[in-house]
């Protein structure tokens, strides 16, 4: 025989057309509700047979006092650093943090997910593996009533609260800074094509090159996935072809430095012939021969600024309406890498 389906919160609100907040606080007899939307929240209510559940209302009173973390790789200096930031806000709110890899997997984001959930957090921060295309998982924590926020890569499709740097803002200001340059061929060196992030930065490189009037060749766009192996593969198709472009703005830093070790394996004068630009301003950067232009973002401030808002929607007792959204500003770090000499 067939389960009936539990009548929620949700299905109230929706059908009275009001905020799930509005009818939680109608259903505890908040003060601030006005005394006909008591009402009518409570004639819905006993009409469909609604039935608070008990037990996970008990359940969501006990915090476990611990937070899930997931991320790509603890080996990119963007997440250590991150996760300074999120430990920073965290410690000093007595939570512990659990993190976990998935290596750019789908399949190990899905299970620690998973694990997560089953071992109780009270909330998820999540930067998504570059191979997922699916975000079910995502939805089954939502539906646990788990807090979810995505911070540096996240999914468009979820709602849920995010925090991100000005990827198209600062893509922007890469292909001004390689125009000015003299540049007139600037290629873009990217992540895989389900990536939003990736995705971001190459509408942001589009749109300036359509701005100032300068080509946009498909075969100056090339994608790969993030490890170096593939970033060696696309690199090549990009300085293989009989129409080489001047300039290559990478996605990450971990894909300009293999480009530029291709580019010297060849004999590619950087920056006279091809200049490169990369993404994440990593400790290598400026050590580098020539040393690498990079964006800089502020990984230990969007990591405070996550676990900020995830512990907010913890502590709160109604639902969120409106997912948070925060942008942090980006700055251009040029080096030798990107500085040809105008002809």
């Amino acid at each position: 025989m067939k389960r009936s389906t539990r009548i929620t919160i949700k299905d109230l609100a929706r059908q009275l057309k009001i905020s799930t907040s509005t009818v939680s606080r109608a259903l505890r007899d908040h003060h601030e509700i006005k005394a006909e939307t008591k009402k009518a929240v409570l004639e819905l209510a006993k009409k469909l047979d609604y039935q608070p559940n008990e037990v996970s209302l008990s359940l969501l009173k006990k915090k476990t006092k611990m937070i899930g973390v997931v991320v790509p790789k603890m080996g990119y200096h963007f997440f250590s650093a991150a996760l300074d930031g999120i430990e920073a806000v965290t410690q000093k709110a007595g939570f512990t943090v659990m993190v976990c890899q998935t290596n750019e997997s789908y399949e190990r984001e899905v299970q620690n997910i998973r694990n997560m959930a089953a071992g109780r957090v009270d909330g998820v921060l999540v930067s998504v593996s570059g191979e997922t295309k699916d975000y079910e998982h995502f939805r089954q924590l939502q539906r646990k009533g788990i807090p979810l926020v995505f911070f540096d890569r996240e999914c468009k499709s979820i709602e849920a609260s995010r925090v991100l740097v000005d990827n198209y803002g600062a893509s922007c200001k890469v292909v001004e800074h390689l125009a000015e340059m003299g540049c007139k061929k600037i290629a873009y060196l990217g992540g895989p094509q389900s990536m939003a992030l990736s995705n971001t930065r190459l509408q942001g490189y589009k749109d300036t090159l359509e701005k100032l009037r300068l080509p946009i060749e498909g075969r100056w766009e090339v994608h790969c996935d993030v490890s170096r192996d593939g970033a060696r593969i696309a690199a090549e198709k990009l300085i293989d072809q009989e129409d080489v472009p001047d300039a290559i703005f990478a996605m990450s830093d971990r894909l300009a430095t293999t480009l530029m070790g291709l580019l010297k394996e060849r004999g590619i004068k950087i920056p006279d012939e091809i200049a490169v630009v990369g993404f994440n301003n990593e400790p290598i950067a400026p050590i580098m021969t020539p040393s690498l232009t990079s964006v800089k973002q502020s990984e230990f401030e969007i990591g405070q600024l996550a676990a900020e808002i995830l512990l907010n929607e913890i502590d709160s007792e109604d639902e969120l309406e409106v997912p948070i959204s925060r942008m942090i500003k980006t700055e251009l770090i040029i080096r030798e890498s990107s500085k040809k000499i105008k002809s």
